[in-house]
């Protein structure tokens, strides 16, 4: 590969007045190119997978998380025969891997050009809202430490992969992080995930939701957990009259159903089915 790699270079017109500068840029590119040349399409999609996990340490089980479908052990095969064989992947710990910057960047570009990006990007965020959720309201030391590894990449799935959570699960990235930091005390960390929520969930849903609804009343309680009870009030009130008036709603709603389905019984008490004439 090393001499096919000196070929490709050697033969770039470029390289015929290189500066230092573009000749390490193409020989970063040519390399990368080789290696991609040499995976097979299992190995392509968890390279691609990989660039979109945030640019820090990996956990092994969040890669397998994303792929719940595919059997642990080829993934474990694929990876070590493919991506840390060819220096695309590096292990940083025990079960711990990382993609260098430039090499992120040039699996992410392959990924936009993959049949397969979407539902990589669903999976990933499935898995993220998962360790979201497994993120309790108020974490002890044990809770931190399992998490720790995978703030990044749920802060990556809060602020860039949005658009692929599905509603249900739009919260739970900035729910799982604002969780994380608050149960430290950290509440300068954690208030901006409290706000991106609340600007989130008005974005996706509107100003009259559920979401919006618990987004205020969760940024209320942050507030109120500092003793600023003069931020948390109005916040609490907002939240409180949304919820009364989306009851409202729904209570509406329930109403006029149940009211439609008496008029039926009565319908077809007084005209039995059997009587009607059918419309052709």
């Amino acid at each position: 590969m090393r001499q096919r790699l000196a070929d490709k270079l050697l033969t770039h017109r470029s390289m015929q007045e290189p500066s230092a500068e573009m000749t390490a840029q193409l020989g970063v590119v040519a390399a990368f190119e080789l290696s991609w040349q040499e995976l097979d399409n299992q190995a392509q999609n968890l390279g691609c997978l990989l660039s979109i996990f945030a640019l820090a340490p990996i956990p092994w089980d969040l890669v397998e998380r994303c792929l719940p479908n595919q059997d642990s052990e080829d993934l474990e095969d694929v990876r070590d025969d493919y991506l840390v064989n060819l220096s695309l992947l590096q292990r940083t710990g025990e079960e711990t891997y990382e993609l260098h910057q430039l090499i992120r960047k040039f699996l992410s570009d392959k990924l936009e050009e993959l049949a397969e990006a979407d539902e990589l990007k669903r999976g990933y965020c499935q898995a993220m809202v998962a360790v979201a959720k497994d993120i309790p309201q108020t974490p002890i030391l044990r809770d931190i430490a399992q998490a720790t590894l995978a703030i990044p990449h749920l802060a990556e799935t809060a602020t860039v992969y949005q658009a692929w959570l599905s509603d249900e699960d739009l919260i739970w990235p900035f729910v799982g992080l604002a969780r994380f930091y608050a149960g430290q005390g950290a509440y300068a960390q954690a208030f901006p995930w409290r706000e991106q929520h609340l600007s989130a969930a008005k974005k996706r849903f509107g100003d009259e939701h559920p979401d919006v609804a618990a987004s205020l009343n969760n940024l209320a309680g942050l507030y109120y957990s500092q003793g600023r009870y003069s931020d948390a009030e109005p916040l609490y009130i907002q939240a409180s009259v949304l919820r009364y008036a989306l009851r409202r709603v729904r209570s509406h709603l329930v109403e006029k159903q149940l009211v439609a389905r008496y008029c039926k019984h009565i319908i077809l008490k007084k005209y039995p089915v059997s009587t009607l004439t059918k419309v052709q």
